[in-house]
Parts: structure tokens; sequence; C-alpha cells
């Protein structure tokens, strides 16, 4: 399976069309990144008032005035409160942690929800700085949360909401990073404006210059007897060999670079997606 870069529905990879946004896969696929990021914020919003109505049918965003409480944390239309914490507005967020992880054994379903944003610290005269804060949601820990299916669908539509708002700062976050730097950091990595990619032992894991489309997977899933789950935080680099899932998919093979995209997963599968494409992560 493949994630579609219009719309990140997961779809089959073979298909030259994607079944959700109707998007084809051809030469339009060479459009610029932003015309591909834009494309998927406002299909984004598409595909759950249209491809998922029936299914979230009895879900709906939270107001201005009416909230979602989920653990600790009030979510609002466009910002939301940390109880004994704060408040916080979406536009003051410049990355996001998230993973929906829903794993099914013996016919039993387990939802577990990862969230957390990421916010400039602010001086005492009010003034941004360039320091990071990172703050995690729905508990004070940073770590995965069992909730039920109405808790589980209700915090996915809330991240969609939050990724929206948030989209222009989240890819902001990594064009400066890259004009700064000429590489920006991921989760213990250095991607390198020339496609090179170092792990924080300043070690060479991956060379996104020499691969094609062919060679990646921006998704995986496993299944057994009883058991199944789909990961589409999973970034793979293919070595050509079989891919294999053991132990319910805790070791696998197949791949020589893995990373679990669950900071931005929309913004790095796109970036990603672009550098292989154009050689550029943003044009």
């Amino acid at each position: 399976m493949k994630k579609c870069p219009y719309c990140a529905e997961l779809i089959n990879d073979e298909a030259i069309k994607c079944r959700y946004c109707q998007e084809r896969f051809d030469d339009s696929m060479n459009k610029s990144l932003l015309n591909i990021l834009n494309s998927s914020k406002d299909k984004l919003l598409k595909k759950y008032s249209e491809y998922k109505e029936n299914k979230m049918s009895h879900l709906v965003l939270p107001t201005d005035e009416e909230y979602w409480l989920i653990g600790d944390t009030y979510f609002f239309l466009n910002d939301l409160s940390i109880k004994n914490v704060g408040e916080l507005k979406y536009d003051e967020i410049i990355s996001v942690y998230f993973k929906a992880e829903s794993t099914t054994r013996n016919f039993i379903t387990d939802r577990n929800i990862f969230f957390g944003v990421v916010i400039y610290a602010i001086d005492e005269q009010d003034n941004k700085t360039s320091e990071i804060i990172e703050v995690p949601l729905i508990s004070r820990k940073f770590e995965f949360h069992k909730l039920d299916k109405k808790a589980f669908e209700t915090v996915i539509l809330i991240y969609h909401n939050i990724a929206k708002i948030t989209f222009k700062n989240r890819l902001n976050f990594y064009n400066k990073q890259l004009l700064d730097k000429q590489y920006f950091a991921y989760l213990g990595f250095r991607f390198q404006v020339d496609g090179k990619v170092y792990n924080n032992k300043n070690k060479l894991v991956a060379d996104l210059s020499t691969i094609s489309l062919d060679d990646v997977s921006f998704s995986s899933e496993w299944s057994g007897l009883k058991s199944s789950q789909e990961n589409p935080y999973e970034f793979k680099i293919l070595n050509g060999l079989p891919q294999v899932n053991i132990l319910f998919g805790l070791f696998q093979s197949g791949h020589s670079f893995k990373l679990d995209t669950i900071q931005d997963n929309d913004i790095i599968n796109l970036i990603i997606y672009n550098f292989i494409i154009n050689k550029k992560y943003i044009e």
C-alpha cells in the first residue's frame, strides 16, 4: 500500500488514480510542492466531509464555545485549554506529534493515540523566541493513551482540524531550518539539502538522491491468523528483499532504512516525496 500525495488516503501500490480524491498519478505529480500541499490541505477537508461522512456522522467538531474534553485537554475549534496549565491557540503551533494506532488481536480491537504539539517559547516581554517547547496533550506525559472508539475517532477528527489550521506554520518550520542550516532535524535524524540522511551519531543512513518512488513505502500493514494492524506513520526505503513481519510487526525485514513519521506525518511524507521526484524538499 502507498499513501496518496493529494489526500493522504491509503491506496494500492499499482494505482494510477486515487479512488478517494480522483487525482491521477501522471505528469501532474510534478507540480510544485506548494501546489501539492495546498491541494492536499483542501482535499483533507473534503475527505472528512464527504468520504467519511457516514463513518463519523455521529461526531462533530467542537466550536469556539463548546468543547470536547479528552483526558485533561479541552479541545475547542481554534484553541485548546489544559487543566491547571493554560490555553493555547492552534495558530501558535509549529509542529504536531500524532499517531493513531488500532490493533486487532483475537478479534478484540485496541485503540491508542499519541498526541502533542510544539510551540515557540515566549519571553517576559511576550515576544516569541527561538526556543521550542513540546506540549503533550490528553495528559502531562508524551505517551500512548488507550481510548474507546468514540474518543479515538473524536481525537482523529480534532487532529485533522489542527493539522489544517497549522499547515503553513509547520511547513515554514522545516523550510526555515533548510534555509538557515542547510538541513532539517527530525526525530534524531538530520535531513541534508542534498538528500543525505544522518543519524544522531553522524552516520550516513540513507541518501534520498539515489532512489525512486519504487524504492520507498509510506505505510505498512501486517496480519496474522487472529491479528492485524495498519501503520500509515512509517516511511521505509526498501532493499529489494521480501518484506516479512515477525512477532506482530515488531521485527521487520526488507528495508534498509525505516522511520516512524509521528511528527508532522503529512508534511514529512510530502516533502520527502517531493525530494525524490524533484530533488528538492521545498520549491
